[in-house]
């Protein structure tokens, strides 16, 4: 986990400040529904990650079945605080979103989620039009 200094305000909310080079923590993830054929997946990290990490990391389902999906997250030379894929699917079926290990901080360290896992898995049930966000316990 990354490194924190948090701090309590008057009004009792904390404030943290994380260091970067740490493992970057899977914060949040977004589907969003185009068409009735095509969708757009966002996962957004903690901090920078490095930008040609392994995107097979990153699988999205529909009624089970793996979609076929391009990474369209621009190229880089720097970190970058978020993948986005461009992928099939298939109506207002619902959709699934695996992450694995495979992405790694701009110093090396792997991912993480909040809860201190590798991976992680979200359900999304019949998409509206628009986008839908989860955040990655």
């Amino acid at each position: 986990m990354a490194s924190s200094n948090a701090k309590v305000i008057a009004s009792g909310a904390h404030i943290v400040r994380f260091h970067t080079g740490h493992k970057p923590i899977i914060m949040l993830v977004s589907v969003c529904k185009k068409n009735q054929t095509l969708c757009t997946v966002a996962v957004r990290f903690s901090e920078l990650v490095n930008p040609s990490s392994e995107p097979s990391s990153i699988k999205v389902l529909t009624k089970g079945k793996e979609t076929s999906c391009t990474k369209t997250t621009p190229p880089t030379s720097a970190g970058v605080r978020s993948i986005t894929l461009s992928c099939g699917m298939s109506g207002d079926a619902p959709t699934t979103v695996e992450i694995s290990p495979g992405h790694l901080s701009v110093s090396g360290a792997p991912m993480l989620t909040f809860g201190g896992k590798a991976s992680a898995t979200l359900n999304f049930p019949a998409l509206p039009q628009g986008c839908v966000t989860r955040k990655v316990e």
